[in-house]
């Protein structure tokens, strides 16, 4: 992810609730600091993991949050959703997100974001804006995802 600010992660101003970065490589504890990784001292994975009434979110539960990000979350939602949903939130919901799927990490699990070749491309053709943009709205769609996680899942459920 291009945005991040290990200190206060953050989009339009607005705190984003429940994403924990992972500033480590993988199999290290969640401790905030960036280690060394392979490529060029810099890590090319940001692992995360998800705060849901002050606890981490499980494997299981991440499993959901995987599966929302690959949907058009509107059409997933109940009516009562409607006055929920303000306009940063909107543009996120039916955006596809493409992660790495939930992995345990030690004693606790995190999903993950890669810098590949295509971003690397992508910030080179058209540099940083684009990205920046991708960003936010997935930490938006995230932030939304995990407010109302309980919510979504009994709607689920109720269908």
């Amino acid at each position: 992810m291009y945005l991040v600010d290990k200190n206060n992660v953050s989009v339009l101003g607005r705190k984003q609730q429940g994403v924990q970065f992972c500033w480590a490589v993988e199999g290290t504890y969640c401790g905030g600091e960036i280690q060394k990784g392979a490529v060029g001292d810099r890590n090319t994975i940001l692992s995360f993991r998800l705060i849901h009434k002050n606890r981490p979110m499980g494997i299981k539960e991440l499993r959901n949050i995987y599966t929302w990000l690959n949907m058009k979350m509107s059409t997933h939602l109940p009516a009562s959703f409607e006055a929920k949903i303000d306009s940063r939130d909107r543009k996120s919901l039916d955006r596809l997100f493409l992660v790495g799927q939930p992995v345990v990490l030690k004693d606790f699990a995190v999903l993950r974001v890669a810098i590949g070749a295509g971003l690397i491309c992508s910030l080179n053709d058209h540099g940083t804006a684009k990205a920046y943009d991708n960003d936010k709205l997935l930490l938006t769609k995230l932030s939304f995802l995990v407010r109302y996680y309980d919510e979504i899942v009994d709607s689920a459920n109720s269908e």
